[in-house]
């Protein structure tokens, strides 16, 4: 692909890039002797269709027959898929692509400028992608577009993931999460792709864009056999004889990092629908809820009416199903799963570097009874200070007392902080870390603790799976 593509760019180039001389070469260093002298008709000349025809039977071969062999395989130990292991056996590069809307002109006078990024610019964490990205020869001002796109040398395919709006500062839909004297982090509606924009002339500075691995693997699945597909994320048949048919036996995958580093990641097993509070409503504030639906149109979605509850208003409310995933610690106990490193975002410039606290990624994966993946999002999250949570739901009235006497409030500002990643028409999860318990002696860096996790699926999301009717029985 890249000596094709060398011959484009001018004239001088086209001669010997088409030379039978050169694809004889790259046919010979990309398969040994022996397979060139039994794969290869040895008449001389169309070395270059020679080339062509092998690489896509290859690549035909690859997606028939040995990626539904490798998603069958390649499991963790716990037997639940391995995903980065999934997307590593692709070999994926991506690229990015930014463009005015309304088919306008960019500042050089170009409709759109591609961007291929190098490895250094990707990091691969065990359930997302973060693309990150900063611009200091290249000028970008909003309103644009961006488009992400990955393209897969083993199975010789190309996919668009993502596509979103980079909007001005000034506009009255900019969801701006964090800032600084010198930049504004302006999250995308889906949550995936976060702008850092200058403060001094709102012109683009940088960007990070984190994509589920499931979000990056699914339309490369759906071109394959359909087992490979199925197997990873199929939904289950009818089940005529589990009275509590999707409300058991969940596993929660939890990971939150920063742009490089991992903060936290654990497996939540055996999730079930608490049994006091099964089911109810939810408001969730609004600047908390992201809308993936125009990225996952495949995916199990909220009915009409579900939807239109949350068309206006503060809060997003919706019926929902109450799991709890991690119980909060007992009065005099600690929470037992501290975060590694501290919940912070770092943006590096040429001239300036910005740390922003309490912000970062979040990367939720759940899976069902059957280890199939039902519910999968990757986010950019502030966390909120203070006492009150921005989700009120039946359980957390119930489990979140409004004075904890354990913690220690005294010199060390908020001890409580809530995360909350809610997906419009899908589900919610709620996050609360708790301060107040240095790493070391001396160490005045406060690391926080997990100490209560919950899970909440709308009913038309959980029908929608399972083939149920809680949606129209709860009312």
């Amino acid at each position: 692909r890249e000596g094709a593509a060398r011959r484009a760019p001018c004239r001088c180039a086209d001669e010997p890039c088409s030379s039978d001389m050169v694809w004889e070469q790259l046919f010979k260093g990309k398969w040994n002797k022996e397979q060139a002298a039994g794969g290869a008709d040895q008449r001389q000349g169309d070395w270059k269709q020679q080339f062509l025809v092998r690489l896509r039977r290859l690549q035909a071969a690859y997606q028939a027959k040995t990626l539904p062999s490798l998603v069958q395989k390649l499991r963790r130990k716990d037997g639940l898929p391995d995903l980065q292991k999934m997307h590593e056996s692709l070999r994926i590069k991506f690229s990015l692509a930014l463009s005015p809307p309304s088919g306008g002109l960019m500042s050089d006078g170009s409709k759109v400028k591609h961007l291929h990024l190098r490895s250094e610019s990707v990091g691969i964490f065990s359930t997302s992608v973060l693309v990150r990205c900063s611009f200091s020869n290249l000028t970008f001002s909003p309103p644009l577009r961006l488009h992400v796109r990955a393209r897969s040398s083993a199975l010789g395919s190309e996919h668009e993931l993502l596509t979103a709006a980079v909007l001005k500062p000034s506009d009255k839909s900019c969801n701006c999460i964090a800032s600084d004297e010198h930049f504004m982090f302006i999250r995308s509606s889906c949550g995936r792709a976060l702008f850092c924009v200058w403060k001094k002339d709102s012109t683009l500075a940088g960007l990070f864009v984190s994509m589920h691995h499931m979000h990056i693997l699914e339309p490369f699945l759906a071109t394959g056999p359909q087992a490979a597909l199925e197997t990873l994320a199929g939904r289950p048949g009818p089940d005529d004889i589990d009275s509590q048919l999707g409300l058991h036996d969940y596993s929660v995958l939890l990971t939150m990092h920063s742009s490089k580093l991992e903060v936290f990641s654990n497996c939540f097993y055996k999730v079930a629908v608490d049994k006091e509070n099964a089911f109810g409503a939810t408001r969730v504030h609004r600047t908390c809820v992201l809308d993936q639906r125009a990225a996952d149109e495949k995916r199990p979605q909220a009915g009409a009416a579900a939807r239109a509850g949350a068309a206006s208003g503060e809060f997003y409310e919706a019926k929902v199903a109450n799991f709890e995933v991690l119980a909060p610690h007992e009065s005099g106990g600690r929470p037992p799963f501290p975060c590694v490193r501290p919940p912070q975002l770092v943006f590096q410039s040429l001239a300036f570097k910005s740390c922003l606290p309490d912000t970062l990624f979040v990367d939720a994966t759940v899976f069902d009874e059957h280890g199939h993946i039902c519910w999968a999002t990757s986010m950019a999250v502030s966390c909120q200070s203070g006492g009150a949570s921005p989700h009120e739901s039946l359980l957390a009235a119930r489990r979140f007392a409004a004075v904890d006497f354990d913690r220690e409030h005294e010199g060390q500002g908020d001890a409580v902080r809530w995360l909350c990643v809610a997906e419009h028409g899908a589900a919610q999860l709620v996050v609360q870390l708790e301060y107040g318990h240095l790493t070391t002696p001396g160490d005045d860096r406060q690391l926080p603790r997990l100490n209560a996790i919950s899970w909440h699926p709308e009913l038309s999301f959980l029908d929608a799976w399972w083939g149920s009717k809680y949606a129209s029985s709860a009312r």
